[in-house]
């Protein structure tokens, strides 16, 4: 959040507000996990979970204010904190600390919402993307610009950071392959929700998602050949 903040110089605060959170979130779940499980098994699923939780923490939370900027000072702090994400963090962080567990029957119904959830997104950005016009997702300079950002800078600097602590190398990877994930498809979900120009963030989403196909693998090369 830090360092998008200081290297995103867009004036226009309405697609500041854009590019910050696209810089920021990163798709960790659908790109990052199947990664994770591939190169770690159980272990990597489990650090990839704990990245999840903190980035959906900070999505519904940090996310939900840029991009509800336009709406009154209450009802934005309202819609911060107090929002379906927030308190599911709160529920599971809650289940995953004690001893609780569900019933059987909900236990499977929450099981069975949770599946839908990648594919009742991908619907969704997909239906977002039939608007574009896919020559215009190549040729917008910004979509490349947070693209990069996502991509390279800030997963480098990241795993410059890692370098330099005493950390467990399968940590240090699982970490750098969740933060090196492209721009999150929750950027144009929420962009539908908050009204700010959705078809932006599903373009970057689009881009990003392509460019990480070589991206990700050379992040994945470098932590190795860096990390021993």
């Amino acid at each position: 959040i830090v360092l998008s903040r200081l290297l995103i110089r867009e004036k226009d605060a309405h697609r500041r507000s854009l590019l910050l959170f696209g810089s920021v979130f990163t798709n960790c779940g659908f790109m990052g996990l199947p990664l994770l499980d591939a190169l770690y098994g159980s272990e990597g699923l489990f650090l990839g979970s704990a990245f999840i939780m903190v980035n959906n923490l900070l999505l519904w939370t940090y996310g939900v204010g840029q991009l509800s900027r336009d709406v009154p000072r209450a009802e934005r702090l309202r819609n911060t904190f107090i929002n379906p994400g927030v308190i599911s963090n709160l529920i599971g962080l809650f289940c995953f600390l004690t001893p609780f567990k569900l019933p059987v029957v909900p236990a499977t119904a929450v099981s069975y919402l949770a599946s839908l959830n990648t594919p009742i997104a991908m619907i969704a950005v997909g239906a977002f993307l039939a608007q574009c016009d896919l020559r215009e997702c190549f040729r917008d300079t910004q979509v490349y610009f947070v693209s990069a950002l996502r991509l390279l800078i800030l997963p480098l600097i990241t795993l410059a950071v890692f370098l330099l602590l005493p950390l467990d190398h399968t940590l240090r990877c699982s970490m750098l392959i969740s933060a090196a994930a492209p721009v999150a498809m929750a950027a144009s979900l929420f962009g539908r929700t908050y009204g700010t120009d959705y078809l932006f963030s599903t373009r970057a989403t689009a881009v990003s998602t392509i460019f990480s196909a070589l991206t990700i693998p050379a992040m994945v090369a470098l932590c190795q050949l860096l990390g021993g």
